[in-house]
């Protein structure tokens, strides 16, 4: 018994050596130097790690949103030239509304299920003629357009069911007389449409979960490369 007793005394004997020599040496201006590079290193690191994530971010976000705000603009112009066009083709045209709606699920198809671009045309929340808003973030957005005087599309990130998305929504204005007598006819008895109306907005999702991880798991690296090279020095 006496011999078992001299193991656990030996190790605690032992660990408290190491720790009065730990002591000591944080108590000296050496330890003490070492503990505030150390906490320094930490600091500038997370710091720099952090910078990379939010610029990266930025970069990323700035980028898609030109990107789709580009193609959105295109698909404007190409609606409201065909409104602008309609009365041309005679009256087995379709409105634009329908045209708009057709072309959209057209592509749509087009680029697949699988895809995670997704365009969409919504009208305003209450007075929309077949869709209405995805969501209330949506709704408040295109409702927020309403009362500008020069609205400009926004980019910005949700969380959508769970999903993490970065979200592009381009106001819809009514800029032909024409679409404003077709939906005013559609919706006759209801609030009635003007000229430069906000109507609705286009509206691109796309998922980015898996980008956000992969500038997260990024950054942690760069944090940890800088921190291992300032101790080293």
């Amino acid at each position: 018994m006496a011999n078992g007793d001299q193991v656990p005394n030996y190790s605690l004997h032992r660990a408290r050596g190491w720790l009065r020599i730990y002591n000591l040496f944080i108590r000296s201006k050496s330890g003490l130097a070492l503990l505030l590079f150390l906490a320094f290193s930490a600091a500038l690191s997370a710091g720099v790690a952090n910078k990379f994530y939010q610029a990266s971010l930025e970069t990323y976000r700035a980028q898609k949103a030109d990107e789709k705000t580009t193609a959105l603009r295109l698909v404007d112009a190409f609606v409201t030239e065909y409104s602008s066009l309609r009365s041309q083709l005679g009256p087995t045209a379709p409105v634009p509304a329908t045209f708009r709606a057709h072309s959209i699920e057209g592509f749509n198809k087009q680029v697949g299920s699988e895809s995670k671009f997704r365009l969409r045309w919504v009208g305003r929340e209450g007075r929309h003629i077949t869709t209405p808003p995805a969501d209330s973030a949506m709704a408040e957005t295109i409702e927020a357009f309403a009362s500008m005087a020069d609205p400009k599309p926004q980019t910005m990130l949700k969380t959508i069911e769970g999903r993490l998305v970065l979200r592009t929504v381009y106001p819809s204005l009514a800029r032909e007389q024409s679409c404003v007598s077709c939906h005013n006819q559609l919706q006759a008895g209801k609030t009635q449409w003007r000229l430069n109306d906000v109507m609705g907005a286009f509206a691109i999702d796309v998922p980015v979960a898996a980008f956000m991880e992969e500038i997260r798991t990024q950054s942690y690296g760069v944090g940890l490369l800088l921190f291992e090279l300032l101790v080293t020095v």
